[in-house]
This record gives C-alpha cells, structure tokens and sequence, in this order.
C-alpha cells in the first residue's frame, strides 16, 4: 500500500514530499472534521500531506459544495497541523467536467496555496489496503 499511495502522490498527484514522509500513512474511512459532506477516505501522510478522497459519478455534483470542502480542508489541515490539503474528487466523468471544477475553485476566495483540487478518474486512485 506505501509503495502504491507514494506513487500515487508523485507521479499523479505531481507532489515533491520527501521520502521519510511516507513512512507514515494512516487512512480513516470516517473523514473526521468533514461531516455533512460526501467523503470515502482521508489519508493522512506524514503529518504533512492531508488527501481527502470523494468518489462520485458526476463530479458536478460537488461543485456547489466546494467551497465548504475547502473551508473544512483548511481547518483540519491547520488545526492538526499538516502543510498541504488536497481535494481528490474521482469520477466517471473527468473530461466533461475538469474545467468546470478547476475554474470554479480559482474563484473562490476561501483558499490559499497550500489547498489543491485534483479531478481524477475513479480508476486513477491507488488501491487502498483497508
């Protein structure tokens, strides 16, 4: 699972995080600090890097609730003290809906350069050993 999860993170992901940082990784499936939103997996790495995984079939549907993603990012990040937050959202669609997303998060006015939004293919994920 460490080997699958830290090449999910590099080459995917396009994140440069140290390799001692992957000698920890835990995985919660309850998403603690994210309630009232859609989530499947939060991973934690490192005590550095926070991914928060949602899998849906029309990633549109996340669109009016992104800025709350963010919000609730941002606030578990800080309070646990990690220094990246980033929103996986993995569905069937990520061609048609990419852009859409990705635009929309640029305007919002909640973030900062430390929280990132992927649009991932289901299949993209790494395989999890839950």
């Amino acid at each position: 699972m460490k080997e699958s999860i830290e090449n999910f993170v590099r080459e995917t992901l396009g994140c440069n995080c140290s390799a001692k940082v992957f000698e920890q990784i835990e995985i919660d499936t309850k998403s603690p600090g994210f309630d009232g939103l859609e989530c499947d997996d939060l991973i934690k790495i490192g005590g550095r890097l926070l991914l928060l995984i949602v899998k849906v079939d029309d990633g549109l549907t996340l669109l009016d609730s992104l800025s709350e993603y963010i919000d609730k990012g941002r606030q578990y990040r800080d309070e646990n003290g990690f220094n990246r937050f980033r929103l996986l959202i993995a569905c069937n669609n990520k061609e048609a809906v990419a852009e859409k997303v990705m635009h929309h998060f640029e305007n919002l006015e909640n973030k900062d350069d430390r929280l990132h939004v992927h649009v991932l293919l289901t299949d993209e994920l790494p395989l999890l050993d839950l």
